[in-house]
């Protein structure tokens, strides 16, 4: 199946678009309407559009050549079809089966069941669309000029001529757009994406009047006290205008204590300007525990407390955060890069928070642990939130990018935001994990897994662990052997002699060591005599490691 539907059996891209297009709440841009006058007729110069067509079941391109407002409740244009063309222009044709790395390459409809047969105006093109302007999306054309250059003299010929063009962006992401602008105006999209977006909506419009649209709280999925309570410091900040300048010392906490519901804490103070009312947060997140996380989330809603246009200093004791900070304000990786780094979502948000209040944004180190007053308090602060109430989880229809992935199992509604191929891997290897430890014979090593009694990572490095140089060897094949039956509690002690070779062993039950108890692989290991024979290997072994430590 790998073989078959993907491009690399390591990167696991899927060689084919998704026939069911994930639906999300986007903020789209649709063709302007720039009329001035009633009963008025424009004909605009290269503007493209693209929707979503319920008869086909796909996306359509075209160039509007025409639009009115003769209805004013139904603003209408004529537009030219263009289709993607078959051929990869751009691009070698080794990688012309990959749908999110091929251009979208456009050329003319020669005819097909779309057109609209009362348009007279224009003999030249062959198939002619009729579409409302408020159910079209804009669509961006790459300009000539930034075309890569061509081989092919008789390609090149046609893009002068105009019988191609380039989308800015690729096809699948055009499609995705298209497919979930559709949904919303037919009010066709999922319920539960459909009450999120009623949610903020109703929301948004209660509060136009309270709240100011720097204030961008909607990136978060907040109670309505908590909104309140971040917004009081907003306001507190907006009074110290003439003070351009805002110190805020953040940090996260994450305590690894295997629980099945384990949340992280974040906390943050303001250290300047010096304010009537104390400005600090404690708060938490969940999902994914990490300590880079909880910092990341600190330091996002941090920035939403900052008015427009002001100078942020953030200092922290996470160098981690403070290098993909880096990275990414400066650009010094991919987009397809982004997507890798661990909580890329966080990341994305607080990218387009310093964009649409314009802040200037430094982050500087702190040393961990070196008695600094406000880094300490920044610490308490981001302890105690473990346990508080005030839960920080993004809201997943206001991510600025295109697609997200949802873990949704068991309804958990769980943002993937790592890198996906990494997390499919995972996921991949616990289900073969957990279905290896259903087996019979694991009832007691699942028991003992349960109950935390058994170190897996230490497990996972002694089954590595390779006594031999040589990366195949006999000694290596009968370790291996070794190995996996001493962890399948397999190991041809008489119990299982005996079930094997009835005839040969029917008497012989008991311990060969000191004949007293039966031998059971458990036993095996608890004979006082084996045990006496284990013992200085043991102790070795131990000395070994305590060197080793030292």
């Amino acid at each position: 199946m790998i073989e078959q539907y993907t491009i690399n059996p390591n990167t696991l891209r899927l060689n084919f678009d998704l026939p069911s297009l994930p639906q999300q709440q986007l903020r789209l841009k649709r063709p302007k309407k720039n009329f001035t006058l009633p009963n008025q007729t424009l004909h605009p110069r290269n503007t493209w559009t693209y929707f979503w067509s319920p008869v086909i079941k796909d996306i359509v391109y075209g160039k509007i050549l025409s639009k009115d407002n003769h209805s004013p409740h139904s603003l209408m244009m004529i537009i030219e079809h263009w289709i993607p063309t078959t051929m990869n222009i751009f691009r070698n044709q080794n990688n012309e089966h990959i749908p999110k790395s091929r251009d979208n390459t456009l050329q003319r409809c020669e005819g097909c069941n779309l057109h609209y047969p009362y348009y007279i105006a224009d003999l030249r093109p062959k198939c002619i669309i009729l579409q409302a302007l408020d159910k079209s999306l804009d669509l961006k054309i790459k300009r000539k000029g930034t075309l890569p250059d061509n081989q092919n003299a008789l390609l090149t010929r046609n893009l002068q001529k105009g019988s191609f063009c380039q989308t800015t962006k690729s096809h699948h992401t055009l499609r995705t757009l298209a497919y979930n602008d559709y949904l919303r105006i037919h009010q066709l999209l999922s319920p539960d994406i459909t009450s999120t977006i009623n949610i903020n909506m109703n929301d948004l419009s209660a509060e136009s009047h309270q709240y100011p649209s720097s204030f961008l709280h909607f990136y978060f999925s907040l109670s309505f006290e908590l909104i309140q309570y971040l917004y009081r410091f907003y306001n507190i900040l907006s009074n110290f205008s003439f003070d351009q300048v805002i110190d805020i010392y953040t940090d996260g906490s994450c305590i690894f204590d295997q629980q099945q519901d384990m949340t992280m804490g974040l906390g943050w103070h303001v250290s300047r300007p010096v304010t009537p009312t104390p400005i600090s947060f404690s708060g938490a997140c969940k999902h994914f525990p990490s300590s880079t996380k909880a910092e990341a989330y600190a330091i996002c809603t941090a920035l939403i407390i900052c008015p427009h246009q002001t100078t942020i200093n953030i200092y922290t004791d996470s160098q981690y955060c403070i290098n993909t900070f880096h990275n990414i304000t400066q650009c010094l990786i991919t987009p397809r890069r982004q997507l890798k780094i661990p909580n890329h979502h966080i990341w994305f948000v607080i990218m387009k928070i310093i964009k649409d209040n314009r802040l200037t944004v430094n982050l500087h180190k702190v040393k961990a642990h070196s008695d600094n007053e406000h880094n300490n308090k920044a610490d308490a602060l981001a302890k105690a939130g473990h346990t508080s109430s005030n839960l920080i989880e993004l809201n997943k229809h206001h991510v600025p990018t295109n697609i997200h992935i949802v873990w949704d199992q068991h309804c958990d509604n769980i943002t993937i935001n790592h890198n996906i191929h990494h997390i499919a891997w995972d996921i991949g290897n616990r289900q073969k994990f957990y279905a290896w430890l259903n087996y019979k014979t694991n009832a007691a090593l699942k028991t003992a897994s349960f109950s935390q009694i058994v170190d897996w990572p230490s497990t996972e490095r002694f089954f590595n662990f390779n006594p031999d140089n040589r990366p195949t060897s006999h000694k290596l094949t009968k370790f291996r052997a070794w190995q996996r039956k001493a962890i399948n509690n397999l190991i041809p002690t008489m119990d299982i002699m005996s079930q094997r070779y009835p005839k040969l062993f029917q008497d012989v039950l008991n311990c060969w060591s000191c004949n007293l108890y039966p031998e059971t692989n458990t036993s095996l290991w608890l004979c006082s005599i084996n045990l006496e024979v284990l013992r200085p290997h043991i102790v070795r072994y131990t000395q070994d490691l305590q060197q080793y430590i030292r």
